[in-house]
């Protein structure tokens, strides 16, 4: 399984898809170094492949377990809907990372890396960022549900709700627990 291979090791691996991406694409992204990022909530392991003149994101969907599903007979694997909510997100001018390399056949991805800067960051200071992050939002908030996609037909039930708020503790809140506090806040009351 080249998931294994790539938990063991990942820097021959993502050495393997940059290859396979020049070969495929005619790139010519010489890989100078590699590095594991920090997992998000989601069946996905990053890692920024660094060159001289530009990074990039590969990205490889460790599960196809679908928690996105409306039900089993509509389910999409993680990467089909991943990529069809980005399509989305594009034809209503979201502000998304590029795809540059698509290989869903083997559950990888190769996306522009858009830095590593955390909106949390910018909390004491100029606002600008947080005003964008909330037209961005807005954005998306604002794309019709009658296109007829799945992510449309999905709802929230109560134990979805739950679900999705302890992911938000587990993987956003408990993780910056230090800087919330830097700010002044009580962990426990955000």
């Amino acid at each position: 399984n080249n998931y294994i291979v790539c938990m063991l090791n990942y820097n021959n691996l993502v050495t393997s898809t940059i290859q396979r991406w020049n070969q495929l694409s005619g790139k010519s992204f010489m890989l100078d170094s590699v590095e594991q990022l920090t997992p998000d909530a989601s069946g996905r392991l990053y890692y920024r492949a660094r060159s001289s003149d530009k990074n990039v994101i590969v990205m490889y969907f460790v599960t196809k377990n679908v928690p996105e599903a409306v039900n089993e007979k509509e389910a999409k694997l993680s990467d089909e809907s991943f990529v069809g909510v980005q399509e989305i997100f594009i034809s209503n001018n979201v502000s998304v990372p590029e795809i540059l390399f698509n290989d869903l056949s083997n559950s990888i991805l190769i996306v522009e890396d858009v830095g590593n800067q955390q909106l949390i960051n910018y909390a004491n200071g100029d606002f600008k960022f947080y005003k964008l992050a909330l037209s961005e939002l807005v954005k998306i908030q604002n794309i019709s549900n009658d296109n007829g996609h799945f992510i449309f037909k999905r709802r929230f039930d109560h134990s979805v709700f739950v679900r999705e708020m302890s992911e938000l503790t587990d993987f956003l809140l408990e993780s910056n627990r230090p800087r919330i506090a830097d700010l002044g806040y009580d962990f426990n009351e955000v």
